[in-house]
């Protein structure tokens, strides 16, 4: 996980973007782990810009939370109310006068009870025309130094996995015991998995996010498989496509396509290169090649403790790459009723240009 000098130098960087009487309210499972490096279900955390960051908790679990905590600065506080009231009182207390929250990541139910009891605090889901979301998913972006040593372990196992599992899969066999063979071999091998398993076999590959089924691979089909292992927390995500022999002319045509596509959008990353000309580059590729109609998804994602975090490789990015980020690449093309392709590899930004991690 994080070195604890990071997690602080993260909190610290936080409570420094609240206003004097301000506070933000992190109630997302990920990001409370980003800060804490302890997550334990139903906690809440409170970062004012005055005073000490709070953890809330349910009493069953207060023990465990303040020694995991112990040392880190941060104030345990549970009770025999309900989290949404203690949290309530404890602003209160503190004076805060505005409370920014995260307003994807919080429940009706949390939010109309804190409501409620704060009628006069001001709550917010937007500080200096960002969402606290924007503002969360930014500083998870760049990785440190340790959370770049966890993706890419997470990321050389994940390939020996894969390895293991291309010997093993015949024609004959199922996509459910196709993915249920990489969920085993996930597990054996000591991890979770990050996602369910995809196995798409045939024409079922068309779907980008297929569900498993009876469906048998044939002889003359291939399989796009898509996985990813927990590790420490974080998540690795790989996709590849087995049987590229056995396939028809024009889904061959697909494979090779996304594979060459996919080697020239990794090319283009790299510190200070737009993410928004990157992605339209690599659209107008497919165009060129008469393919922009199979496009069903963006080239790629953020990954670190979720599997899809920020930075997105969309068209409609502000963003530019920067070092430390670590991102997939996943370039597909997709023909209903005949079949698709998608190759996935993770990557990291450095100070030169970029490292393929799925190696």
């Amino acid at each position: 996980m994080r070195s604890e000098l990071s997690s602080a130098k993260a909190l610290q960087e936080l409570r420094d973007m609240a206003p004097l009487n301000g506070a933000f309210l992190v109630t997302s499972a990920s990001d409370i782990r980003y800060f804490l490096r302890f997550y334990s279900s139903g906690v809440v955390l409170l970062v004012p810009r005055k005073g000490r960051a709070v953890c809330f908790i349910d009493s069953m679990n207060r023990s465990l939370a303040k020694n995991k905590l112990k040392g880190s600065g941060v104030e345990v506080v549970s009770g025999n109310i309900p989290v949404p009231d203690i949290v309530a009182e404890r602003v209160i207390e503190m004076n805060i006068c505005e409370l920014f929250l995260d307003e994807g990541k919080i429940s009706a139910a949390f939010y109309r009870r804190i409501k409620k009891r704060l009628d006069r605090i001001k709550l917010r889901s937007v500080l200096c025309s960002r969402s606290v979301r924007d503002i969360l998913m930014s500083m998870r972006a760049v990785k440190s130094a340790s959370e770049i040593s966890l993706l890419r372990f997470a990321s050389g196992e994940t390939v020996k996995i894969w390895r293991k599992v291309s010997r093993r899969i015949k024609p004959g066999m199922t996509e459910i015991e196709i993915a249920r063979m990489v969920d085993v071999l996930v597990r054996r091998s000591g991890y979770e998995n990050a996602f369910p398993t995809i196995a798409a076999a045939g024409i079922n590959s068309a779907y980008p996010h297929a569900i498993p089924t009876d469906k048998k691979l044939g002889r003359k089909e291939h399989l796009v498989v898509d996985f990813g292992i927990r590790h420490k927390f974080y998540c690795s995500d790989l996709t590849r496509i087995w049987g590229e022999c056995r396939m028809n002319g024009q889904i061959r045509d697909l494979c090779e396509n996304v594979r060459d596509i996919q080697k020239e959008a990794i090319g283009y990353i790299g510190p200070g290169v737009s993410i928004k000309q990157t992605v339209q580059r690599v659209h107008e590729l497919f165009i060129e090649r008469g393919l922009g109609k199979f496009v069903m998804h963006g080239l790629g994602h953020g990954i670190g403790l979720d599997v899809h975090e920020g930075p997105f490789l969309r068209a409609a990015s502000a963003d530019n790459f920067e070092k430390g980020m670590v991102l997939t690449v996943e370039p597909g093309l997709y023909i209903e009723g005949k079949g698709g392709a998608r190759i996935e590899d993770m990557v990291l930004v450095t100070s030169k240009g970029r490292e393929v991690l799925t190696v």
